[in-house]
């Protein structure tokens, strides 16, 4: 039964495992351009 593959939010499965590790690494990289443009606009606000 390919079950949990067609319903990955199936409720006996909290998280979906069939995500591949690729996208986690996108997710991961994501992340990080985000807090350096946090980090940029915290500079931007302490210049003025």
């Amino acid at each position: 039964m390919n079950v949990p593959r067609m319903m990955p939010f199936h409720p006996s499965y909290p998280r979906p495992q069939v995500i591949a590790p690729k996208k986690k690494e996108d997710s991961l990289e994501q992340n990080a351009t985000f807090k350096e443009l946090l980090k940029k606009k915290m500079n931007q606000k302490q210049q003025r």
